[in-house]
């Protein structure tokens, strides 16, 4: 079975500026957090 995930704006937001922060930490861990939270 397969799932189709949408997020909302708000979400989107809040996942990018997550990002930001967490790369802010430590230069690639940004997206290593995308990676994790977004499933392509």
């Amino acid at each position: 079975m397969i799932y189709e995930i949408r997020f909302q704006y708000e979400a989107e937001n809040d996942i990018e500026d997550a990002a930001l922060w967490y790369e802010n930490q430590r230069q690639g861990l940004g997206k290593d957090f995308l990676d994790a939270v977004v499933i392509h």
